[in-house]
């Protein structure tokens, strides 16, 4: 279900397309950068969240697009909690506080990395400001094609993202 919703959210995002590069301090506001296999992206185009509350799940949903096309790379973010979702840590490996990565390289080209349970550097999304408007924090961990350990693996390094809701 998570995969579903980070799609979901990443063709809300698409479509939206609104880039904004105001300066924030450490990281811009309306943006998500990441090292993911060595190499420094900005996915600065259509960046935000997207927070969930229902009877057994809570989620926040970030996603963004480095360009504004069909061959865009894109990542989507999530932390996923049994109770409300606040400031705090998600790892991909706790039952409870959940986080989970995703990166499609070439969008249309449908190659996509997502978390599969890494026991060495597991994926870890961690919330350090969340308010009625913007969510901020920072992520890495492992991430492989085809969602399993056994696929190509890229290590996704000084992940930080500001994005409004």
């Amino acid at each position: 279900m998570r995969k579903i919703i980070v799609f979901a959210s990443l063709g809300l995002l698409l479509m939206s397309c609104k880039k904004n590069s105001d300066d924030n301090g450490a990281i811009a506001a309306n943006s998500i950068q990441a090292n993911i296999g060595g190499t420094t992206y900005n996915f600065n185009v259509s960046a935000k969240a997207i927070k969930m509350d229902g009877t057994g799940y809570h989620f926040i949903s970030i996603a963004g697009a480095d360009a504004n096309s069909a061959t865009a790379n894109v990542i989507g973010i999530i932390a996923n909690s049994n109770v409300a979702v606040t400031t705090g840590t998600y790892n991909e490996n706790d039952a409870v506080n959940f986080g989970s990565l995703s990166y499609s390289v070439n969008i249309s080209s449908g190659n996509t990395y997502t978390d599969a349970g890494s026991t060495t550097n597991p994926v870890i999304v961690t919330i350090t400001s969340l308010t009625t408007t913007s969510v901020q924090g920072t992520f890495k961990g492992d991430i492989y094609l085809g969602s399993s350990t056994s696929g190509t693996k890229k290590v996704v390094a000084d992940g930080k993202f500001n994005v409004p809701f």
